[in-house]
């Protein structure tokens, strides 16, 4: 995936970070205080990708995102 010019693994997320919209995002997403959103292991994959996905949706890009659903 590293050498795809359609994937990119961004740094890991955290609640100081420059993206605090998308850090807002996740935090409502799970309801909680975005310092707990993102040390709660659980689910936190899940919760980053949706948080960059809307952030992107309501930026104006279309965005499609696959989730797998079963436990890691």
């Amino acid at each position: 995936m590293r050498a795809s010019d359609r994937v990119q693994i961004l740094p890991q997320l955290m609640a100081d970070d420059e993206r605090a919209d998308v850090v807002a995002i996740v935090a409502r997403v799970r309801g909680t205080a975005a310092r707990l959103a993102l040390s709660t292991r659980k689910d936190l994959g899940e919760a980053v990708v949706i948080g960059h996905a809307k952030h992107l949706a309501e930026g104006g890009h279309e965005v499609y995102v696959l989730i797998d659903d079963q436990g890691g």
